[in-house]
């Protein structure tokens, strides 16, 4: 993500305008209902479309709450920040990251011949009230649920129950005879995040491998979002990730 497309500058900045420049970011991010709802559609393309890489360069995105909400309070924030704003910028994607994105839709069409289920696409939301916090699910069912597929592939071998037994499938637990994502995973936090942002009740969280796909229906947990998230993500963005943002200092470093 280059800098000047988040509206950054690099030169000198008094107190002054660098509170100017926060409250500018700030306001410029607030959308209302018909706004946030005209952007999820336009943004539906997700990777191809040029918008969708816009408007989340500015906000904190599911895909990170979890590395965030996991950080101990004496753990410094410099190196999540920089991930969060500038890996983008470096990164091409590794062969697991291909691997996942190449079979996602066989995982998405496997799952609609199993449950039966439409799966709509999906584009950029972003939460109404803290306009700085965005999520994109892997798709939409319905008016109440959402879809997230993950493709391993350390396990492309196995079939999850197999994986798990074997102790590859780090993420999953199991529980009479049923697999279950770890509430104290990653995953978990980017889950309730994009239920809360995108107001829905209900996510099928899918691990797909050649062999069979596992799919745990998640319902959405308000009090993690209440207790934990809102307060921690919000403390993030707002005291670490805007003002590297409004006036960039670690990759002077």
């Amino acid at each position: 993500m280059a800098l000047n497309e988040l509206g950054c500058q690099t030169l000198p900045m008094s107190r002054e305008d660098f509170e100017e420049k926060k409250l500018e970011l700030l306001t410029n991010l607030k959308l209302n209902m018909v706004e946030i709802d005209e952007l999820q559609r336009r943004t539906v393309e997700q990777a191809n479309c040029v918008k969708w890489k816009k408007e989340r360069s500015k906000r904190l995105t599911a895909s990170n709450f979890g590395k965030i909400c996991k950080l101990r309070k004496t753990t410094s924030r410099k190196n999540s920040v920089i991930s969060v704003l500038y890996q983008s910028e470096y990164f091409h994607g590794t062969a697991a990251t291909r691997y996942g994105i190449q079979f996602e839709s066989i995982a998405k069409n496997e799952f609609e011949k199993l449950f039966g289920y439409k799966v709509a696409p999906a584009g950029l939301f972003v939460d109404p009230h803290l306009p700085f916090l965005a999520a994109t699910p892997d798709g939409l069912i319905e008016d109440d649920s959402i879809i997230e597929i993950k493709c391993p592939f350390s396990i492309k071998n196995f079939t999850p129950q197999d994986a798990h037994k074997a102790k590859k499938l780090k993420f999953m637990d199991m529980q009479s005879g049923k697999l279950f994502l770890k509430k104290n995973h990653s995953y978990y936090y980017q889950v309730q995040g994009q239920l809360h942002i995108t107001n829905r009740k209900y996510c099928y969280f899918v691990v797909w491998t050649p062999k069979e796909i596992c799919v745990h229906k998640i319902e959405r947990d308000d009090d993690i979002w209440n207790n934990k998230m809102e307060m921690t993500l919000s403390e993030f963005y707002l005291d670490h990730m805007l003002p590297e943002i409004c006036n960039p200092q670690y990759l002077k470093t």
